[in-house]
């Protein structure tokens, strides 16, 4: 009985005997009959004794709303006509193992006008990847090889602006995924934005030669450990005593190296460097925050 008692199935025989000074084990199953609900839902079980007595226990379940499943870009982007971002869908956040979440179809849009697409692979061999593109859309399933639970790339790409662009422009590039299978756990929507900085060869968000923006290039040169054992980042900053952090990753999000920690820069143009003899090869991720604003990403390879 009780105003939720669809949501409950109990696995007993109504006729059941239970002998005196005894015990006897009964299940009930829930099963929620209607979308989430934020208040609980209570349903009630009832026995009557040999002398007439009722027994009543109540079920009291809590619905807990399903898992978030964060599936993304890992930052906003800048560049200039012409420039390349490679850059890299991932799975953001730590995911249970229970929820035995192995495959994800999603779609990419962005505006075509603005930037085009290069798919440019698996981000690693433990990702079976079938897909479809056309301007402005990338469509995808992934089949991973082991239950996704901890954050990591998955698909590579390569976002170049076009070269007649005009200030202002910028693209929002929009991930919509699905879970087959999986239901107590879901993909939000998320999107970043790929923005024109700037349409004057290698100015960067400047005013009067003095940077307006907290803003990291590219590392050059990039690939680098071969030749060029180091390579060079460049970062604008936007207002004195400005504190920045940079950071380097790797594709799981370990740190590896901190060039600038915590620092006070004046309003200006400054460069650190890093050095590829400590690091093993492969690809990295370089984070740049300035006074807390949400941090800047870039990606490198080590050769």
């Amino acid at each position: 009985a009780g105003m939720n008692f669809g949501d409950f199935t109990p696995m007993i025989d109504p006729s059941i005997s239970i002998v005196p000074d005894s015990t006897a084990m009964y299940s009930v199953t829930f099963l929620a009959s209607t979308p989430l609900r934020a208040t609980p839902r209570v349903g009630t079980i009832t026995w009557t004794e040999d002398d007439g007595t009722l027994f009543t226990l109540v079920l009291i379940a809590n619905d807990a709303p399903p898992f978030h499943v964060h599936i993304g870009f890992p930052s906003e982007y800048w560049g200039r006509p012409g420039d390349k971002i490679a850059t890299d869908l991932a799975l953001q956040n730590a995911v249970p193992d229970s929820l035995g979440i192995d495959t994800l179809h999603g779609s990419l849009t962005w505006d075509p006008a603005i930037v085009t697409m290069t798919f440019d692979g698996a981000a690693d061999t433990s990702i079976h990847l079938r897909s479809n593109e056309w301007p402005g859309t990338f469509q995808y399933d992934i089949f991973s090889d082991s239950v996704l639970t901890q954050p990591k790339p998955l698909i590579n790409f390569i976002f170049q602006l076009q070269s007649n662009l005009e200030e202002g422009a910028s693209t929002p590039v929009v991930d919509s995924v699905t879970l087959p299978g999986i239901t107590e756990a879901y993909a939000p929507t998320e999107s970043t934005t790929i923005f024109l900085d700037s349409v004057c060869g290698t100015v960067h968000l400047l005013a009067g030669g003095l940077p307006i923006a907290n803003y990291i290039e590219q590392n050059i040169p990039n690939p680098f450990g071969g030749v060029s054992p180091v390579t060079t980042l460049t970062f604008n900053v936007d207002a004195d005593n400005t504190i920045v952090t940079i950071r380097l990753l790797d594709p799981t999000g370990r740190e590896m190296l901190r060039p600038v920690d915590r620092q006070p820069f004046a309003r200006g143009t400054f460069q650190t460097t890093i050095d590829a003899t400590t690091l093993p090869a492969g690809i990295y991720f370089y984070e740049f925050q300035a006074n807390g604003e949400p941090p800047q990403m870039r990606k490198m390879s080590v050769e």
